[in-house]
């Protein structure tokens, strides 16, 4: 009869070989990691989708600011911000914020001219522009403007539980491309940079002739 510790070696050589309920055990052990990357991947795929989508939406929007030749009323800015909810396929509130920008070389700072936001948020100060978006706007010459419209969409993942809401803001600086500057619209009086630009070929009218 053989020693304990040979039946015991034996035993184990024995277990070593034995291949019955292999492919259930390592199917227990990899299955649930595999389950939890295909959700990751549908989770992270959706959000780059989502920031995707509405970064298009964004620049849509602003490449239609740019060829307006009318002065843009709040109401249109609204529609827009409507516009951006669907082209964006929100499932929750979006904002939208257009605001005129010229540089002022008496100051040699960027300056507000006018801003109109869509949604919930207060018009663009003077202040924010300088310390948010200074870095973004291009060298300009004096009498020269630009677009900048901001989008903002809330998204929330599929897993609620894991991941928190989240901000997609989106900032695109344009600039107009039929007119020296995009006026505004108030109801009672049109905003635009007296002066203007030096390109103006409609007798004055944009570039602070009158309104």
């Amino acid at each position: 009869m053989y020693p304990p510790f040979v039946r015991l070696l034996t035993a184990l050589d024995r277990f070593r070989r034995d291949s019955r309920g292999t492919i259930t055990t390592e199917a227990v052990i990899v299955l649930p990691m595999l389950l939890f990357v295909l959700i990751m991947t549908v989770v992270f795929s959706d959000m780059f989708r989502a920031r995707a989508t509405s970064q298009k939406a964004a620049y849509t929007i602003a490449d239609t600011l740019s060829r307006q030749t009318d002065p843009v009323a709040g109401a249109y800015i609204d529609g827009l911000n409507e516009l951006y909810a669907y082209l964006s396929r929100a499932r929750q509130q979006t904002a939208l914020r257009v605001t005129s920008v010229a540089w002022d070389p008496a100051e040699e700072e960027y300056m507000v001219i006018w801003s109109h936001p869509a949604g919930d948020g207060p018009p663009l100060t003077q202040a924010e522009l300088i310390s948010h978006h200074k870095q973004r706007l291009p060298t300009m010459p004096a009498g020269e403007t630009i677009i900048l419209v901001e989008a903002n969409m809330n998204y929330t993942p599929m897993l609620t539980g894991y991941f928190p809401p989240l901000d997609l803001n989106t900032a695109i600086v344009t600039r107009p491309r039929f007119t020296p500057q995009l006026r505004f619209d108030t109801g009672e009086e049109i905003i635009f940079l007296p002066g203007g630009s030096g390109t103006c070929d409609d007798g004055d009218e944009l570039c602070g002739g009158g309104v």
